[in-house]
C-alpha cells in the first residue's frame, strides 16, 4: 500500500488559503489589488462585522467575460504570465492566481461583473468551492465581488480571529496601505453602513495628508533622486515629529507595499542621534526600479522582496535621506529667498555717546551678618557670581554656609579644589557639572573627602527592601541605589510606567473620576481618520481621568481639560501618541479596552529616559514602584529593576581576564 496520496482538491485550495487568506484582511489586500490590476480609477471597499460577515470590493475597471468569471477561481488562473520568464518583468500586484480559489475555498463568494462591449453582465456564485452555473445579470461596467461568511467551513480557522475591532484595524491598515500607493484612484471605505474613507484623487503629497491629517502638512520633507537603476520620490517627516513604534513607514517598491529590513535600516540609520531613543521617524518613500532587478515572488503575501544589488538601494537611500534632513535643518537658519538688508546703526553725526552711570552702595558689605540670615543665602550666591569676587572667597562663604546648619536639611554638596580648572559653585536650584555628569539633579548623602573627591555616605542597608535616602541618577535613564545582596537598577521609563497605570486602575476600581483642569483656550487637533475613529471610542475612558475631549466633525476635536501637571504645547502630540500606542496594544495582545488605553496613557506621560530628577523624585518613584502589586514589569512589558548581586561585582575586581 502505497504510503503518499495526492491531496483531494478542496483540500489543498484550503491549505492554500491557509497562506493566503490567513484572516480578512489578507482577502482585503488581494480583491483590492485586483480591482487595480483591472485598470480601475474608482473603488469602493465595504466591510461588516470587521470582514466576517461581509468584504465587498467594487471597481469600474474592465470587468469580465463570461468565460472568464468561470475561470478565475481556478487554481493558478491568471492573467498576468504566460511563461517562467515574465515572473522577472512583472509590473501588476497579483500574478499567483491562487487569491479568488482560497477565497472561495472557506466563503461564499459572489461575483458579478461586465465589460463596457457586453450588453449584460455576468454572475458566478461560489460556496465552499461549489460553483451554480454562471448567469446573466444586470450591472454596471466592472466587477462588484463580495465575500460572505468568511471561514463558515472552518469554524476552527475562525475561532483564531481577534476581536472585531481588532480585526477591523487590520483591514483598515491593508486598506491604507494600497490606497496610498495609488493616489491617482478614487477610494472609499465603508465600516458597517458608515463611511470612513473618501479619498479623492490627487497628489503623493495630498494622499498621505487625506490619509494620516491634516497636521502631517508641515511635517512632510520632500526626497527625489535617481541614481543608476533605482529612481527615490516621496516624503519623510522631520525629526522633531517620531513615533514610539513603526505605524507611519511606509516604503513601496514599484507601487508595491513592501517590509524591507535593510531600507528601514537605511532610513533609521540617517535619523541616527536626532530621534529621542526608542522612538522611530515616519517616512512614506517610493522606490521605482527595473522589474527584472528584484524578486517578488518569495514570500506568499508578497510583501517581502529581494533586490539584485541591495547594497547599491541601501547606500542611496541613505545618502537621499541623510540629504534631506541637512537641508530641512538649514532651511529656518538660511533662507536665501528671502534676503534683507544689514541695517547699520550709526551715532549722531555731532557728539559722542554719554557713557554709563554705575550706581555703587558704598557701604555695601556682602560679609555682612544679615546677609547668611533670614533665607537670603541664595541671593548672596547670584551677588558673589554676578560681583567677580575670587573663587577663594567664594568657596570660604559656601563652607561658613554650609558649615552653619544648612547641610542639615537633607541637602548635602559636593566639595570644589580651588585648584581646579572646572570647578565652579554649587548654586542652590542650579545642578553643578559633577552633578549633571552622573544625571542628578541634587545629590543627596554625598559627603566630602580631602582633594575634592566624591563618596557616598557609609550608611547600610537593614533589610533588602529598605533603600533608605541613597540613590544616584545614571545616564538620565536608571536610578541606581544600594541594597543588601547588592546594587540595585531601576529604569524610570519602564517604573514610571507601572505607577501610573497601577494609579489610573485604582481609581477605576473605587470608581473615582479625576478632576481636569480647564484649558484657557481650548485647543484644537487634527488626526487621521484611522486615529479619529479610535479617539472617538476612547475618549469616554480618557475622560474618566481628567480629559474632556469633544469630537466636531471629521478627524478635528478639540480639547476643554487636561489632568494636571499637562502641557499644553505636549496636548496634540499627547492624544496622537496615545491612540497609536492603544492602537498598538489592541492589536497585539488581548485585555480590556480600559485597562489598553490606561497602559497606553501611562506610557505616554511617563518619566522619560533623559529626564533629570530630584532626590525626592527618586525616592517617590522606587517607593511607588515596591507598593505596586506587580513591581517587576511595565504594563507593556519591560524589566523594572534589575539587581547586580555583589559576588557579581567582587568577581570583576578579582578576576584576572
Amino acid at each position: 500500500m502505497s504510503l503518499i496520496q495526492l491531496l483531494p482538491e478542496h483540500v489543498a485550495n484550503q491549505i492554500a488559503a491557509g497562506e493566503v487568506v490567513n484572516r480578512p484582511a489578507s482577502a482585503v489586500k488581494e480583491l483590492l489589488e485586483n480591482a487595480v490590476d483591472a485598470g480601475a480609477d474608482d473603488i469602493h471597499l465595504l466591510v461588516r462585522d470587521a470582514g466576517k460577515t461581509l468584504i465587498q470590493v467594487i471597481d469600474n475597471g474592465c470587468g469580465m467575460s463570461a468565460e472568464d468569471a468561470v475561470k478565475c477561481f481556478l487554481r493558478h488562473a491568471t492573467s498576468k504570465i504566460r511563461q517562467a520568464d515574465d515572473l522577472y518583468t512583472l509590473k501588476t500586484m497579483g500574478f499567483r492566481g491562487e487569491a479568488l480559489a482560497s477565497i472561495a475555498a472557506v466563503a461564499c463568494v459572489e461575483l458579478k461583473t461586465k465589460r463596457a462591449e457586453d450588453e449584460t453582465g455576468s454572475l458566478v456564485c461560489m460556496e465552499g468551492e461549489k460553483q451554480a452555473p454562471v448567469q446573466a445579470c444586470a450591472c454596471p461596467n466592472g466587477t462588484q465581488i463580495s465575500v460572505k461568511n468568511i471561514y463558515f467551513n472552518t469554524p476552527a480557522r475562525r475561532q483564531f480571529l481577534k476581536t472585531d475591532e481588532v480585526e477591523y484595524r487590520y483591514i483598515e491598515e491593508e486598506f491604507v496601505r494600497v490606497a496610498m500607493a495609488h493616489p491617482e484612484i478614487k477610494w472609499r471605505f465603508t465600516r458597517d453602513e458608515k463611511q470612513v474613507y473618501h479619498l479623492e484623487p490627487g497628489t503623493f503629497r495630498q494622499r498621505i495628508v487625506q490619509l494620516m491629517g491634516r497636521a502631517f502638512e508641515q511635517r512632510l520633507v520632500r526626497v527625489h533622486e535617481s541614481a543608476g537603476d533605482v529612481d527615490i520620490d516621496g516624503f519623510i517627516c522631520t525629526p522633531e515629529y517620531t513615533t514610539r513604534n513603526r505605524s507611519k513607514q511606509y516604503v513601496f517598491v514599484n507601487t508595491r507595499y513592501v517590509k524591507h529590513i535593510g531600507l528601514s535600516h537605511a532610513i533609521e540609520t540617517a535619523y541616527r542621534q536626532l530621534v529621542p531613543e526608542k522612538n522611530y521617524p515616519a517616512y512614506f518613500l517610493r522606490l521605482a526600479v527595473k522589474p527584472e532587478t528584484i524578486d517578488v515572488n518569495i514570500h506568499p503575501t508578497k510583501t517581502e522582496i529581494r533586490f539584485d544589488d541591495e547594497k547599491l538601494i541601501y547606500g542611496v537611500l541613505l545618502s537621499v535621506v541623510k540629504h534631506a534632513i541637512g537641508v530641512t535643518q538649514l532651511a529656518p537658519a538660511l533662507d536665501f529667498d528671502n534676503v534683507n538688508d544689514v541695517v547699520v546703526p550709526t551715532r549722531k553725526p555731532l557728539g559722542f555717546p554719554e557713557p554709563p552711570r554705575l550706581n555703587l552702595d558704598p557701604n555695601y558689605d556682602p560679609f555682612a551678618v544679615e546677609y547668611r540670615q533670614g533665607g537670603k543665602k541664595a541671593s548672596y550666591a547670584s551677588d558673589v557670581v554676578r560681583r567677580g569676587d575670587s573663587l577663594q572667597a567664594q568657596l570660604q562663604f559656601y563652607k561658613d554656609t554650609f558649615s552653619a546648619g544648612s547641610a542639615s536639611a537633607g541637602d548635602s554638596v559636593a566639595s570644589v579644589s580651588p585648584d581646579s580648572a572646572d570647578a565652579e559653585l554649587p548654586v542652590q536650584g542650579r545642578p553643578t557639572r559633577s552633578e549633571m555628569a552622573i544625571g542628578t539633579s541634587r545629590m543627596s548623602k554625598i559627603n566630602a573627602e580631602p582633594g575634592g573627591a566624591v563618596r557616598l555616605s557609609a550608611e547600610t542597608l537593614a533589610a533588602e527592601s529598605d533603600l533608605g535616602n541613597k540613590f544616584m541618577q545614571f545616564a538620565l535613564a536608571y536610578i541606581v541605589s544600594t541594597v543588601k545582596s547588592g546594587l540595585l537598577f531601576v529604569d524610570q521609563q519602564a517604573a514610571s510606567e507601572r505607577i501610573i497605570y497601577e494609579r489610573y486602575m485604582k481609581s477605576r476600581r473605587q470608581n473615582e473620576t479625576q478632576v481636569g483642569q480647564r484649558i484657557l483656550f481650548p485647543q484644537t487637533i487634527q488626526l487621521a481618520p484611522a486615529q479619529s475613529e479610535v479617539l472617538k471610542e476612547i475618549r469616554e475612558k480618557l475622560a474618566l481621568w481628567g480629559w474632556e475631549i469633544e469630537w466636531v466633525g471629521g478627524g478635528s476635536f478639540i480639547v476643554n481639560a487636561v489632568p494636571a501637571q499637562t502641557r499644553e504645547e505636549e496636548i496634540a502630540s499627547l492624544i496622537e501618541n496615545t491612540v497609536d500606542d492603544y492602537i498598538g496594544k489592541m492589536m497585539n495582545v488581548r485585555g480590556r479596552q480600559e485597562d489598553n488605553v490606561a497602559a497606553a496613557l501611562a506610557r505616554q506621560t511617563s518619566v522619560r529616559h533623559g529626564q533629570v530628577l530630584s532626590r525626592e523624585e527618586m525616592m517617590s518613584l522606587i517607593n511607588g514602584l515596591f507598593a505596586s502589586s506587580c513591581p517587576h514589569w511595565s504594563p507593556s512589558g519591560r524589566r523594572t529593576y534589575w539587581i547586580m548581586p555583589e559576588s557579581d561585582i567582587r568577581q570583576a575586581f578579582t578576576s584576572n581576564k
